[in-house]
């Protein structure tokens, strides 16, 4: 029985570093999705000396690269009005890498496909958890007018008038205002 668990053991061990392998070479082919998936499985723990390192190269750059390559198709396709394909690819980068950089425009492309899929509550959810959890988003023009369009949307005039005119009172110089005042118009 000792010898069982013993050759079961290094049965495991060996599956981990074949997964890891693995993993390394679609790192290396450009595969990073497939790369991502396998590393996402594997225990730090597991490895020692060489092969640790191997590990926090293999998961790092695969996360890293995977989320990259997720939000790219996803902005493809948003690009292309292929709006739920976009918002399913969108919301799959945070899972790769919750620190990645556009984080909070994926949720703003996110919330603009909604909108454009009809779906105006989910939209101001999106937009809304952008303004409360994302600070590093900077597209704060497009968060309030897009947020306003979505409330004028739902017929909730009042709040789409006090976000456009916030559009237009703090951020003059937009390229949105112009905008914002024709769907100040559209609500008169």
């Amino acid at each position: 029985k000792e010898r069982i668990e013993q050759l079961e053991s290094e049965n495991d061990r060996l599956d981990s570093l074949l997964n890891l392998y693995k993993a390394a070479v679609y790192l290396e082919k450009g595969q990073y999705v497939q790369s991502a998936d396998i590393a996402r499985g594997l225990e730090a723990a597991d490895y020692n000396g060489d092969d640790r390192t191997l590990y926090d190269e293999v998961y790092g750059n695969a996360m890293d690269k995977a989320a990259d390559s997720i939000y790219t198709i996803g902005l493809n396709l948003y690009n292309q009005q292929e709006y739920q394909g976009a918002i399913d690819n969108m919301a799959k980068v945070e899972q790769y890498n919750p620190d990645f950089v556009e984080l909070g425009r994926c949720y703003y492309i996110m919330g603009r496909s909604y909108f454009e899929l009809g779906n105006a509550e989910k939209a101001i959810e999106l937009y809304e958890h952008i303004q409360r959890d994302i600070p590093s988003f900077t597209n704060t023009t497009g968060l309030l007018y897009y947020t306003g369009k979505a409330y004028q949307k739902l017929g909730d005039f009042e709040k789409a008038r006090e976000l456009y005119n916030l559009l237009i009172t703090n951020y003059p110089d937009s390229s949105l205002v112009g905008n914002a005042r024709d769907r100040l118009r559209e609500m008169e």
